[in-house]
């Protein structure tokens, strides 16, 4: 009777022994390469962005702004911050030329590019170069308004969401007669615009 209590003790810890064994292995495997059999560690999934867009733009439409290059990301926000066309380097041109949609900080915009538009400046004029002089003061407010706009980024590049305002050919301002040039411009470097995605457009 005690020889079989003495066999029954140690089978139990026997099984208690291979228990233990067989539960302490926790560690992850890892992955080896077959040909050096180093082993090379789990693998990595790779994040693909999403972004929300409407429902008329597929994605393959759309550019990151973060996949822009440099040059081009510089042209992209200032045309997003003008209401003119934003000129641009002919090498950027021929390559912004195919982007027509940009997703930035979560916004979709819409690309335009152009080789010509109204061009307008003013400069100082001689005595000799005057015809009938206009006094600004005489002008309109619309006018006014649109002789400052040329006079302090001449050449002004009409911008596409705007109306071209008359102007006399010679306007006294501030004791200075400028004269009004215009005209289109052919842009051989190109011409941006940048506007907010406009689903119903």
């Amino acid at each position: 009777m005690r020889s079989r209590l003495i066999i029954a003790v140690c089978v139990v810890v026997l099984l208690a022994g291979c228990s233990s064994l067989a539960g302490s292995d926790t560690s992850t495997p890892s992955v080896t390469d077959t040909e050096s059999g180093v082993a090379t560690g789990t693998p990595t999934a790779t994040n693909t962005p999403t972004i929300d867009l409407p429902s008329g733009v597929d994605r393959e439409e759309v550019t990151l702004e973060s996949d822009l290059s440099e040059s081009e990301r510089e042209a992209f926000h200032n045309a997003m911050n003008s209401s003119e066309w934003v000129l641009m380097e002919l090498s950027v041109t021929r390559d912004i030329d195919s982007v027509e949609y940009v997703y930035s900080n979560g916004s979709l915009w819409t690309l335009r590019v152009v080789t010509g538009t109204e061009l307008y400046s003013l400069h100082e004029a001689t005595e000799s170069e005057w015809g009938d002089v206009e006094n600004y003061s005489n002008l309109s407010d619309d006018q006014q308004e649109f002789f400052q706009t040329v006079l302090n980024n001449t050449p002004y590049a009409l911008g596409p969401d705007e109306s071209s305002v008359t102007l006399p050919d010679d306007v006294t301002y501030q004791n200075t007669t400028y004269s009004l040039s215009r005209g289109t411009k052919s842009y051989d470097d190109g011409a941006l615009d940048v506007d907010r995605y406009n689903e119903s457009e």
